[in-house]
């Protein structure tokens, strides 16, 4: 869930947003989970599954089992859930850095934005490259390729990879 707030050039200035995460998973035998501090409720075939309150940024989830039987051994495991975030709050990152439009530099050819959007958008927004593709009319292999350039982009530029990574720290730190 989230909202977004646009300038007169229809540039997205801010986005907010929180939800609920569903946690599922299955046990080996009979036990006792908490997830976030309560208590879970398992089924018959020892599955659950519940929904956790994330906001925006980093959430972490203490998630834990504790056996019923004899042994009360816990098998604790601390896992940090980090929300995804929309394509729309990549490329509004990416915009504010560039301080133009997605619109206007994604088709430029040569222009490494679009690979930039795209690359985030793989790795902080969870898109397949076809859902890439679809956001700028562009079919599967041609954002395969424009990543592979990306990638390789960033190894040999360092300017390239320090400003991807000074993009990636301030999209995960963000506080929306």
């Amino acid at each position: 869930m989230s909202s977004s707030a646009y300038n007169d050039l229809n540039q997205v200035t801010s986005v907010s947003g929180s939800g609920e995460l569903s946690i599922s998973g299955s046990l080996n035998e009979p036990e006792t989970v908490t997830v976030a501090g309560t208590v879970v409720s398992t089924d018959s075939n020892n599955k659950f599954i519940v929904l956790a309150p994330v906001v925006a940024g980093s959430t972490s989830i203490p998630i834990t089992a504790t056996a019923t039987g004899t042994s009360r051994r816990e098998i604790a495991g601390k896992r940090a859930w980090k929300r995804r975030l929309t394509f729309q709050e990549v490329v509004a990152v990416v915009e504010g850095q560039r301080g133009e439009s997605w619109g206007e530099f994604r088709d430029r050819r040569g222009d490494s934005g679009r690979g930039m959007v795209w690359w985030l958008g793989r790795r902080h927004a969870g898109k397949t490259r076809k859902e890439l593709g679809e956001k700028a009319g562009r079919d599967y292999a041609a954002v395969w390729m424009a990543l592979k350039r990306y990638e390789l982009k960033m190894k040999k530029n360092p300017a390239v990879r320090t400003e991807t990574q000074m993009l990636e720290r301030s999209m995960l730190n963000v506080e929306i």
